[in-house]
């Protein structure tokens, strides 16, 4: 369970960003979070992975919590695919070969462990990203916008992986798209105007989100 007890975040010298968030997120829960650009879902992320401590207030989590899905920014750009796989799962204390097998299995990214990763073609790097979101277990896996990545071909493949991870652990999905979020989640949240509002369902959400003027 994730228990955020009045969560509040403000960036050194900026307004609020968050302001008073309380709510419990369960087990198993697909939690779908409707939130537009610039209302804070980033930051709400990593408050929930650990990555950012609120300002006041508390979020009690016993579980692992992922990074969002398929994100690149902690790899280093001058290190090679292998050797951002090994600080990867030194740092995070996880099994280095099943990580390459789920990288060159999804990914397939054999011919490019020696490459530096500023070498990869952004699908490549995408790919990588979120084979290893994947392939590192968590209780809970945090999506932004989207559930999987590259063309048409790879929608099937992303979905299964997805799927197979999702089987006993929780998803919090941050979107703007109300119809995604009714497919793929069982609980509905707005967050706006440092707010985090639970609706009975994305649509409702949607429809507030628009009714509500936005914060000066």
């Amino acid at each position: 369970m994730i228990m955020l007890d009045n969560v509040c975040f403000a960036y050194r010298g900026s307004k609020p960003v968050l302001n008073e968030i309380n709510t419990r997120f369960f087990s198993g829960d697909r939690v779908g979070i409707y939130a537009e650009s610039g209302q804070g879902k980033t930051t709400l992320a990593r408050l929930l992975n650990g990555f950012l401590t609120p300002s006041s207030g508390f979020v009690h989590c016993n579980d692992s919590v992922s990074w969002i899905l398929g994100d690149t920014s902690f790899f280093h750009r001058e290190l090679s695919v292998y050797d951002n796989l090994v600080l990867l799962c030194e740092i995070l204390n996880r099994d280095l070969e099943t990580v390459l097998l789920w990288v060159n299995t999804f990914a397939q990214l054999q011919g490019f462990q020696n490459k530096p990763l500023k070498g990869l073609t952004p699908q490549q790097k995408a790919l990588l990203g979120y084979s290893v979101s994947l392939a590192v277990k968590y209780n809970w896996y945090i999506a932004d916008e989207k559930l999987t990545v590259g063309g048409r071909e790879l929608l099937p493949i992303c979905e299964a992986a997805l799927e197979q991870q999702l089987s006993d652990s929780g998803l919090i999905f941050f979107s703007k798209n109300s119809k995604q979020l009714q497919t793929h989640c069982n609980r509905f949240f707005i967050l706006k105007n440092t707010k985090l509002i639970e609706c009975e369902s994305a649509e409702m959400a949607e429809a507030i989100s628009k009714q509500w003027p936005k914060k000066n």
